[in-house]
């Protein structure tokens, strides 16, 4: 125990808990009809969720007892995937009538000891530090953690008064927190917009409004894409025993960057192709590749200096002289091309779009020129708009270390200062302890009465 400040003590979650039990088991429905339950989903984002719990038509009146929620009751997510195991949230009264549902553990803490909210964030201290996984029995996609092993987890255990200004210093800080976060998370979209709006200005004329007027230039008509399609071809099927360890790359839509370049990887499968097939097959720069199924929409041009062929999945479109093939990818990319490519936020999913459907979408087209002019800017912007999504990233990674460093720093005893007057947390555990060592077993106590 030395490592732990004065006053401090380890203390087992058997120490600290008066119930630990299941939840109930009864039919839900999501309509509203009932007694609100809660549910595996309810505590997913670490607080009860009013939106996402289910609801009992017929409980009991002893199940209506029983597992009625009272505020500072733990719920923990027991049996989850790995990434969720383990997670937590306390009941702080609201909703003001709530019952515990199936498949989240109750932790009912003894108050005399510790403080619940305390206790929580205890949990998501031992979560954190990898104590749930590290205990966990594993099944295919699923990790469960059974009650004698969660009673048998140790916790740094404060003081009762030092408790509860430490579960209030991280209130507020983990507040600030999810308040840095909101803000941050507002930042994606924000970029996401101005790419859009960059690509329609682009695609618009609205970008190179100012070099058009230098050089008097207004060269810009109203054309279909497949206008300016020498050819579209389907990419091949190939059997198992086609593909090979050495054979030519088929580029598949995981293949293709969000800016539309195609990234060759050793995961990339590859076939073994007669040299009659290959010509017709294969991909030369400046082809257009776009997922036809599937992801639809998804799209690269193709600017490599290697041999590859599309997937079956794409749809290789290769187009004349009067347009670069990086303006195409912008038009079809640009919201308006979205649109027709039923992709918009508004459209109704597709299954699937085929090369005629394709063919038919209208573009305004420029001159050469003013294409190059217009990819240079774009491009430039997008440079930007790269740089300011690196920083966001780089913020967020920074901002998600500020939840287990404020935790850790909690359970060291080093958020707020200590109080030499408050009772040392052992002198509490022993008086807990003597009192259950006390207490008549269950065995016992039906001993005596047969007597």
């Amino acid at each position: 125990m030395s490592e732990l400040p004065e006053h401090w003590t380890k203390a087992t979650l058997a120490d600290l808990t008066e119930v630990i039990k299941n939840g109930l088991v009864s039919n839900q429905n999501k309509e509203g009809k009932g007694f609100p339950v809660t549910r595996i989903e309810t505590i997913a984002q670490g607080n009860i969720n009013e939106k996402r719990l289910g609801y009992s038509a017929d409980l009991s009146a002893e199940a209506i007892e029983n597992y009625r929620l009272m505020p500072g009751d733990i719920l923990l997510s027991h049996i989850n995937s790995p990434a969720h195991l383990g997670k937590t949230a306390v009941y702080r009264g609201h909703p003001s009538n709530l019952f515990h549902g199936m498949n989240l553990l109750l932790i009912r803490s003894n108050m005399s000891i510790v403080c619940p909210y305390y206790f929580e964030y205890g949990l998501k201290y031992l979560r954190m530090t990898g104590v749930f996984e590290l205990n966990a029995q594993h099944a295919v996609n699923q990790a469960s953690i059974n009650q004698k092993k969660l009673k048998s987890f140790g916790l740094p255990l404060a003081p009762l008064n030092e408790q509860k200004r430490i579960a209030d210093k991280l209130d507020q800080l983990l507040a600030v927190v999810d308040s840095c976060k909101t803000r941050l998370d507002t930042i994606p979209g924000i970029i996401k917009r101005f790419r859009q709006s960059v690509l329609a200005a682009a695609t618009s004329g609205e970008l190179t409004a100012d070099w058009r007027e230098e050089l008097e230039n207004n060269d810009w008509r109203t054309v279909t894409v497949g206008s300016l399609c020498e050819q579209s071809f389907y990419g091949p099927r190939f059997g198992k025993d086609e593909y090979t360890t050495d054979g030519i790359p088929t580029i598949r839509t995981t293949d293709m960057t969000r800016d539309g370049r195609i990234e060759i990887t050793s995961s990339t499968p590859r076939v073994s192709v007669p040299a009659n097939k290959l010509d017709n097959f294969k991909v030369e720069k400046g082809d257009l590749l776009i997922t036809r199924t599937g992801s639809i929409g998804i799209m690269a041009v193709f600017d490599g200096d290697y041999v590859a062929m599309p997937s079956a999945y794409l749809i290789r479109f290769r187009f004349t002289k009067v347009i670069l093939p990086r303006y195409m990818f912008y038009c079809l990319m640009a919201p308006a091309g979205q649109e027709m490519l039923g992709l918009s936020t508004t459209a109704i999913t597709q299954p699937n779009i085929n090369a005629e459907a394709i063919k038919r979408i209208k573009i305004e087209l420029p001159s050469i020129k003013e294409q190059q002019e217009i990819v240079r800017r774009v491009e430039a912007l997008f440079v930007v708009a790269d740089h300011f999504e690196a920083r966001y990233q780089t913020a967020r990674a920074q901002v998600d270390q500020l939840t287990p460093s404020l935790l850790a720093k909690a359970f060291r005893g080093e958020l707020v200062p200590q109080d030499p007057n408050d009772e040392p947390a052992e002198k509490l555990l022993e008086r807990i302890r003597a009192k259950k060592d006390a207490a008549p077993t269950k065995q016992s106590s039906r001993r005596k009465s047969t007597l």
